[in-house]
C-alpha cells in the first residue's frame, strides 16, 4: 500500500500553486499525496484537484499573512527600506500574529497526522518539529534560495548587493535564526502540548540549511 506524503504550506497564493503542481507530479509517480493548507484556499483544490486519484485537502486553521493583506503592510520581518518602520511594524505583526500562531501550529499537527513524510517550505518551516512530533522524515522543499553561499546575501533580505564571502554566508545564517527566534515561544508550546517534546535548542537545528535527503523512494511504496 502507498505511503502518503503530506505537502505542508501556507503564506500567499504563490506559495501554494507550487505545492499543488508538485503534488499532481508526485500523484502521477503512484504516490498518495494530500496537501494541507489554511482553510481559505479550499478553492483552489475543488478546481484543481481532479484527476484519479484526487489530490486530498487537509485544511487548518490561522494563516499569519492574512495579518499582512489586513494591514496592507509588507514591512514586518524584514529590514525594509525605513529600519525604523519596519521594527515598529514586525512588533505590532508579532503582537497580533502570536495568538494566530499558536492556533496554526496545534491545527496544522491536527492535519498532518497519518503522513509516512512531510515536505515544508519557508512559511511552514515549522513543519519539521511537526514532522519530529509525529516520528516521521522532513523534506524541505523551498521555493526560494536558502543555502547560505559566499556567492550573494541572503534573498529575504531588501538589498541585493554583496557583503562579501563570508558576509553573505552570515546573511543566511542570521535571517534564518531570526525566523527561529521570532517564533521560538509558540513553537516551543507547540512541541510540548501536541507531542510532549523537550524546547528546541536556542540555535533550532531543524532550520540548518541542509535539510534531511528523503528515504530511498522503494521505502514510501
Amino acid at each position: 500500500m502507498s505511503k502518503t506524503i503530506t505537502l505542508l504550506t501556507s503564506g500567499t497564493l504563490g506559495d501554494i500553486l507550487p505545492y499543488i503542481a508538485l503534488g499532481k507530479g508526485l500523484i502521477e509517480a503512484g504516490y498518495n499525496v494530500r496537501v494541507a493548507a489554511p482553510r481559505g484556499f479550499a478553492y483552489l483544490f475543488n478546481a484543481e484537484s481532479g484527476g484519479t486519484p484526487p489530490l486530498q485537502f487537509t485544511p487548518f486553521e490561522g494563516n499569519p499573512t492574512d495579518l499582512l493583506i489586513e494591514q496592507g503592510d509588507s514591512t514586518p520581518m524584514t529590514l525594509g527600506t525605513n529600519p525604523i518602520r519596519s521594527i515598529q511594524a514586525t512588533r505590532n505583526f508579532l503582537r497580533k500574529a502570536r495568538p494566530l500562531y499558536c492556533h496554526m501550529l496545534h491545527t496544522a499537527a491536527e492535519a498532518c497526522r497519518g503522513s509516512d513524510l512531510l515536505i515544508h517550505g519557508l512559511p511552514t518551516i515549522w513543519g519539521a518539529h511537526i514532522a519530529e512530533g509525529l516520528g516521521i522524515p522532513a523534506v524541505r522543499a523551498n521555493l526560494q534560495p536558502l543555502t547560505p553561499t559566499r556567492e550573494f546575501p541572503s534573498a529575504l533580505l531588501p538589498f541585493r548587493f554583496s557583503l562579501s564571502g563570508i558576509g553573505n554566508w552570515f546573511s543566511h545564517w542570521a535571517v534564518t535564526q531570526a525566523t527561529w527566534l521570532s517564533w521560538r515561544s509558540e513553537i516551543n508550546h507547540a512541541r510540548h502540548a501536541d507531542f510532549g517534546l523537550a524546547p528546541a535548542q536556542l540555535l533550532d537545528p531543524t532550520l540548518k540549511a541542509d535539510s534531511h535527503q528523503p528515504p530511498h523512494p522503494q521505502r514510501l511504496q
